[in-house]
């Protein structure tokens, strides 16, 4: 076919019933197109299209004329026909197939698309250069008046290639091109069919709604400058040019690959459609051989589009499964994606326009049909997502610009499908696959714009689909959540000049993610169940070799950010019924590795512009659903994800610059998911001897830290802002879930209401920095130049329980609070540092900087959670007897425990072979080194309060007993082991005020305070009344660990501020918790009341004949921890000159011991309220007894042996109060005793006694040892 200068309207695809989707007036300049027989009522399949070979080797010219709505340059297609929909009882036809495509445009043969010099066309659909095409057929609808049959299947595509040489041209800078849909300049593209739906019948042949067809492989080669300048017009609705569902798009050269979309199923039991599978896709711009030239690329909008948009394009992108409409049936599976791939070798890439990227390579499978049906049984799943394929970007010798908001460079995409909505399940998302940038040394990376990043890898797993929420007046359970897909590996190699100048502009960014769970849907009806949630998938592999450099202008632009993050538990659903059972969470998943090399230099300017950010993430638990009903039990929270191993690796040569505020050098951190929280129940009930229980759900413990490490040599690293710390290295475990709070209100003689327990905090990994031959410096305030951490998540809550009941003549009210979850451990911590120097504040004398250590070095445990509190009420009312009535109120309210602390882990700090550590600043210490254990959680306070009432009182007999446990707190961690070693050619030297250059402490966790235990009683007539008020333990605390500290023959400990030691040394247990009474308000009370409360006491009031018995307790205070043993080996020389700047000041101390709790305790008068006893006395007769003893302090820590051992180095101080040496080993001062009051009736027999708790013992001290 010849050229054609001019354009015409070309009526094939208008006259063509089955293709009304497509444009109406088309404007072509050359066509070869071949097309399959559409079906009819006798003879429903669509016909195969032929192959199409073209080749154009002349000029096109075109300028759209008003009544275009799609213009194209030159085009070569082949087209399976659309089925037909029968006329008789039968299937709808088949789409035919689409043949292969080859498409070429030879040098020379440029293509013109110019805008019209008038206002002239509104291109509907859009414009396109050069295309070569192959696609299916569409499936048709079943005859609508039958059942039992389907929708035809889409017909496949084939193959297309397009090969283009010359330039191809669509508008210019001076006169954009205006219109809907797409502007793409050479287009390569495989697009199958469209399923048929199917809409009436219940299939019972089991065959499915029609599958949408299959996409091939599509290539486009371009040597040829391209340019495309698309102004898009507002679109309210996106349009179905060519059979795909698409919105305004901007590119200039594009392989597609698109899989047919799966059929609907609107009636049938059975699924949709299949989505189709996506072939590969791969788009080669320019060349590298002998004689080659450059190639031009330039896209450009006036406005940021909605669809996809890039200079350069490939997408595979799998078809979506058919949604199920109208009964129980399954959504389609959508399609799975093969891969896309983009080579650049010596071009020229420009991208000017909002979220328009200079080269986007995308490999997404296709998103599972949705069951639309909520309503029904659950007997229906969502669809399943498609996985995806490979996706790589290679640049070699070229250069991308952009210029927009969030227009990305170089934007690399492996996403797994999502999985559909679900009645009974949510379909299961899929996996991302291998996402991978490799930029050469020759390549240049330009973006301007806010999040304009430079270059981005992502490997994306599906979500899993959620649940369907439905209801039934019998039984409501509720859909599960799909589980999400596994994230694939995501690497970037890159040695390349990078650059990005806007906020959050990174330079590299490279994630792999997992797919959050789906979430359990809500189910009510007499028995209800919620769903559960679907568990989050892994997070994968990232890897980065960052050489060349990378540089970022503006806030929060990291100049590389690599992640790994575990999906997320699905949250379950609630319930609601007389019977009801909230979902179990779905579990979080685990993060994946990440490893980090930089061989080049990166260099930000801006807050929060990080050098480097390494981070490995486990994804949280999902949390549990709540629970109401006459039996409710909550569901428990889902587990955590656990991280992986961060590395980073700093090469000889590499260098990391940063100027802003809280602009760290680099930062590497292992973090775990936390866990999930355990779901609340509230219950109502009447009528019940015994009423079901109500538990709250557990939660679930948090996910653990894994080993980080950054290992550097031959590096630089610099940081000038605030709060800008050079190296940070944190492995941390996730926190444990809180336990689900229980409710219970009631008419029934016997209730019980138990909090959820909390879940431990997960443990924390290894942390290691170790460079060489390197140089560590900060000038900020707040700047350390080396932090190494691990710490422990904390332990979660328990859950609060409340119960309150009503009843005539008997009642029983029990609640227990959750208990607490314990503090995840601390692992190991090491600092290793040769012949490097190390810098804070100048490293001189800087009176504008504060908090600046030279290192940071911190393993901790993670503190208890706190155990929940308990109350518990019941209110009975009289019964006839004959002679009057009785009434019995019985409460008993148990705190629940508080979680013990975690250890800290071991420390050890190694200065050797000529490292230089110099500090500036007020408190800036030139190493500080702890290992604390964490402290122990509170226990839970608790509540009781029984009372009678009656019409007569006279003539009623009324029990009363109430009785309250304050829970334990938690006993606290230990403090780990410490080392510190500082070799014969090293030197550490501060400048300022209280700035020692060693500081070592290893320190136990404190235990935590038990919870009060407060009991009350009211009635009125002849009254029985005893309570008992118990308040918890405290938790003992922890123990300091061991320290040896070694100073070699050479080495100097300097400082010249005041207060600024040589070496601090400390060993110190934890205190011990103080264990609760409280407080007693005493009073005397009036006809009827109540009054007064408080921790291990108790109180009653009424009026008439009363007996009572009140007892209070208070605990006996918690063991304190002791100090460990210090050893110090000082054979180097250690300077102070500032007043009380010892040279060495060491110390092993025992903590202090706990509180004994106070009691109190307090029989009511009846001749007033709230004041004090009168003397005429009670109206009735009074017999009382009050025993209140107060509990015994706790017995404190001892302190450790101190040995200063072969001790033959120098010690000079200079300041006043500046000793040489001081040696101390001092045991904790004991517990104070618990008080005891106790104060009873006026004018009535009673027994009052009080007992006043002893001191605990106070703690030894150790031995010192001089050698």
């Amino acid at each position: 076919m010849k050229p054609i200068a001019s354009p015409f309207a070309l009526s094939l695809l208008a006259t063509t019933p089955a293709l009304a989707a497509d444009p109406s007036s088309i404007a072509v300049g050359v066509q070869e197109v071949s097309q399959g027989t559409v079906g009819t009522a006798d003879n429903v399949n669509g016909g195969q299209a032929g192959a199409v070979t073209y080749t154009n080797s002349g000029t096109v010219a075109i300028t759209p004329t008003s009544s275009d709505t799609l213009v194209i340059g030159v085009r070569a297609a082949s087209i399976g026909g659309n089925g037909a929909t029968p006329d008789s009882h039968d299937n709808g036809g088949n789409g035919g197939d689409g043949a292969q495509v080859n498409l070429t445009n030879t040098a020379g043969a440029n293509i013109t698309i110019s805008a019209p010099t008038a206002p002239g066309a509104n291109l509907q659909h859009g414009v396109i250069g050069l295309l070569g095409s192959s696609r299916g057929g569409m499936g048709a609808q079943p005859d609508a008046g039958v059942i039992d049959h389907y929708g035809g299947t889409g017909g496949s595509a084939a193959s297309v290639t397009v090969t283009s040489a010359a330039n191809v041209s669509l508008g210019t800078a001076a006169a954009y091109l205006n219109g809907n849909d797409m502007g793409w300049g050479v287009v390569a593209q495989s697009l199958g069919g469209r399923g048929g739906d199917q809409t009436k019948g219940d299939n019972s042949d089991g065959e499915p709604t029609g599958a949408g067809g299959n996409a091939w492989s599509a290539t486009a080669n371009v040597t040829g400058n391209v340019a495309v300048y698309w102004s898009p017009t507002a679109q309210t609705a996106c349009s179905n040019t060519f059979g795909v569902s698409r919105c305004s798009s901007v590119a200039a050269v594009v392989a597609s690959s698109i899989g047919g979309e799966g059929g609907t199923n609107t009636f049938t039991e059975d699924q949709g459609g299949d989505g189709g599978q996506a072939g590969q896709v791969t788009a080669n711009v320019g060349s590298n051989g002998p004689g080659s030239v450059l190639t031009t690329i330039t896209a450009a909008t006036t406005q940021a589009t909605q669809d996809d948009s890039a200079a350069i394009l490939a997408m595979s992108l799998g078809g979506h499964g058919g949604n199920y409409g109208t009964n129980d049936g399954t959504g389609g599976e959508g399609g799975d994606s093969l891969g896309a791939e983009a080579n650049v070798y010596n071009a020229a890439v420009t991208a000017t326009g909002d979220y328009l990227y200079g080269v986007q390579v995308v490999s997404r499978g296709g998103n599972g049909g949705t069951d639309a049906n909520n309503s029904q049984p659950p007997a229906s799943n969502g669809g399943d997502g498609g996985a995806a394929g490979a996706a790589t970007a290679t640049l070699d010798n070229s250069s991308v610009n952009t210029s927009g908001t969030g227009a990305y460079g170089v934007l690399v995409q492996s996403i797994g499908g999502l999985g559909g909505l679900g009645t009974s399940q949510g379909g299961q998302g899929a996996g991302g696959s291998v996402a991978t940038a490799n930029l050469d040394s020759a390549t240049q990376i330009k973006t301007t714009g806010d999040y304009a990043i430079a270059v981005v890898t992502q490997s994306m797993a599906g979500a899993g689909g959620s649940g369907g929420a439905w209801s039934s007046w019998i039984n409501g359970s509720s859909g599960d959540g799909g589980v999400g897909g596994n994230g694939g590996q995501s690497t970037v190699n890159t040695a390349a000049a990078v650059s990005t100048s806007g906020q959050y502009a990174h330079g590299i960014l490279a994630q792999s993610l997992g797919g959050s769970g789906g979430t359990g849907a809500t189910g009510s009806g007499v028995i209800a169940l919620g769903g559960g949630g679907g568990a989050g998938g892994n997070g994968g592999s990232v890897k980065a070799n960052l050489g060349g450099t990378v540089n970022t202008t503006g806030t929060g632009a990291i100049g590389g950010l690599l992640q790994s993050i575990g999906g997320g538990g699905g949250n379950a659903g609630s319930a609601s019924g007389i019977i009801s059972v909230g979902g179990t969470a779905g579990s979080g998943n685990t993060g994946g590795t990440v490893d980090t090399t930089l061989s080049g230099a990166i260099t930000t300017t801006g807050e929060a512009g990080i050098g480097i950010l390494a981070q490995s993430i486990g994804g949280g638990g999902g949390n549990a659903g709540s629970a109401a009903g006459v039996s409710a039990v909550g569901g428990q929270g889902g587990a955590a994800g656990d991280a992986d191993t961060v590395n980073i690796n700093l090469q000889s040569g590499s260098a990391i610059t940063t100027s802003g505020l809280y602009a760290h050098g680099a930062v590497a951190q292992s973090i775990g998911g936390g866990g999930g929280n355990g779901g609340s129940v509230f219950s109502l009930s009447a009528g019940e001897s015994v009423a079901p229980p109500a538990l709250g759900g557990s939660g679930s413990g948090g996910g653990t830290g894994v080993v980080v490490q950054i290992l550097g040599s031959g590096t630089k690293l610099a940081t000038q802002g605030a709060g800008a710390i050079g190296l940070l290295a944190q492995s941390i475990g996730g926190g444990g879930g809180t336990g689900g709070s229980s409710t219970q209100e009631g008419i029934d003689f016997v209730s019980l209401s138990i909090g959820g327990a909390g879940a431990q905090g997960g443990n924390s990994g290894n942390t290691t920095i170790g460079l060489e031959n390197s140089s560590v410096s900060t000038q900020g305030i707040a700047a350390p130049a080396i932090v190494a951490q691990s710490i422990g998540g904390g332990g979660g809550n328990g859950g609060a329980a409340h119960g309150s009941s009503l009843n005539a003549f008997f009642g029983t009210a029990v609640t227990i609070g959750g208990t607490a979850g314990n503090g995840g451990g601390s692992g190991t911590v090491a600092v290793g540092l040769k012949n490097t120097g190390v810098t804070t504040g100048g490293g001189q004398s800087n009176i504008a900087v504060a908090d600046s250590y030279g290192v940071l070095a911190q393993a901790i445990g993670g503190g208890g959670g706190n155990g929940g509190s308990a109350q518990a009420n019941d209110l009975d009312l009289g019964i006839p007897t004959g002679d009057g009535s009785i009434a019995i109120a019985t409460t008993l309210a148990l705190g629940g425990a508080g979680g013990s602390g975690g250890n800290g882990g071991i420390l050890k700090v190694v200065l050797e072979q000529g490292t230089k550590v110099a500090t500036g600043g007020v408190g800036s210490h030139g190493v500080l080194a702890q290992t604390l254990g964490g402290g122990g959680g509170a226990g839970g306070a608790s509540h009781a309060m029984s009372t009678t009432s009656t019409a007569a009182p006279d003539d009623t007999l009324q029990i009363t007993v109430s009785v309250a446990l304050g829970g334990s707190g938690g006993a606290g961690g230990h403090g780990g082991q410490a080392e510190l070693y500082v070799d014969g050619t090293s030197s550490i030297t501060t400048y300022d005020d209280f700035s020692n250059a060693v500081m070592v402490q290893t320190i136990g966790g404190g235990g935590g305070n038990a919870g009060i235990g407060s009991s009350k009683t009211g009635g009125s007539g002849q009254s029985i009344n005893a309570t008992v008020g118990v308040g918890g333990t405290g938790g003992g605390g922890g123990n300091g660990g061991t320290m040896t500290a070694q100073l070699d023959a050479g080495s100097l400990l300097q400082t010249y501020g005041s207060g600024s030691r040589g070496m601090l040394l400390q060993s110190i247990g934890g205190g011990g918790g103080a264990s609760q009474g409280g407080t007693v308000q005493l009073s005397a009370s009036g006809s009827g009341g109540d009054s007064g409360d408080g921790g291990g006491g108790g109180n009653d009031d009424g009026s008439g004949s009363q007996a009572s018995v009140d007892i209070s307790v208070g605990a006996k205070g918690a063991t304190a921890g002791d100090g460990a043993a210090l050893t110090l080996t000082p054979q180097g020389a250690i300077k102070t000159a500032g007043g009380d700047a010892d040279g060495i000041l060491a110390q092993s101390i025992g903590g202090g011991g706990g509180l004994g709790g106070s009691a109190g305790a307090d029989s009511g008068d009846s001749d007033s309220k709230g004041n004090a006893p009168s003397d005429e006395g009670d109206d009735s007769n009074s017999y009382a007894m009050q025993l209140s003893v107060g509990g015994k302090g706790g017995a404190a820590g001892g302190g450790g042996a101190v040995t200063l051992n072969s001790f033959t180095g120098t010690i000079s101080t200079q300041g006043t109060y500046a000793d040489g040496i001081v040696l101390q080993s001092i045991g904790g001062g004991g517990g104070t005793g618990g008080t005891a009051t106790a104060s009873g009736v006026s004018g009535a027999t009673n027994v009052t006694v009080a007992v006043g708790g002893s001191g605990g013992a106070a703690g030894n001290g150790g031995t010192i040892y001089l050698d």
